[in-house]
């Protein structure tokens, strides 16, 4: 099974560096660490709230780890959903990462990764399983993209090919990501 650290590696690609589009709903972000998510780690692990362009390769490291990584369980999924799980996890937040899981399932969509999702699951390979969740996640992609978020559907949709590439999948999706 591939790991956090090659994961993290691959994601840190499409996150880059700081950025403070006043059209991001995130708001000032670098390396995709939010400002508010920097603040709240900081403040969880006792330290002074500091600007997120200051945040250091460590700091963002241990965020995604605990914040992401392990919040969506990705140690115990397989190659590749670890690694398109833990991707959401950070571009959508946990709740949203598992609701597009779910809908790609087609099981109830509340946002928690119960027996049922868990059995749904066991019964998919998972490079068939880590497909339908990125077509998912391209159709999220474009129900959000109207007026000033519109802008942003290219860089979303290159995200979703670079995981593709660097999971090592093949299909159709790449089509209809290339025809946008």
């Amino acid at each position: 099974m591939k790991d956090f650290e090659e994961a993290l590696e691959i994601i840190l690609v499409v996150e880059g560096g700081f950025v403070n589009d006043p059209d991001d709903r995130g708001g000032a972000t670098n390396m995709g660490v939010t400002q508010g998510t920097y603040d709240a780690w900081l403040t969880a692990k006792g330290q002074t709230t500091s600007p997120v362009r200051n945040i250091t390769n460590e700091e963002v490291a241990a965020i995604y780890k605990e914040r992401y990584w392990d919040a969506v369980g990705a140690d115990t999924l397989p190659w590749p959903v670890s690694l398109v799980m833990f991707d959401m996890a950070v571009n959508h937040g946990v709740g949203g990462a598992n609701r597009i899981l779910q809908d790609a399932l087609q099981v109830e969509t509340d946002g928690i990764v119960g027996p049922i999702t868990r059995g749904e699951m066991m019964h998919t390979r998972p490079d068939s399983l880590a497909n339908e969740v990125l077509w998912s996640r391209v159709e999220k992609y474009r129900r959000l993209s109207v007026g000033t978020q519109k802008k942003f559907l290219p860089g979303w949709l290159w995200r979703v090919a670079h995981l593709r590439r660097s999971a090592g999948l093949e299909g159709q999706i790449d089509q209809v990501i290339a025809d946008e």
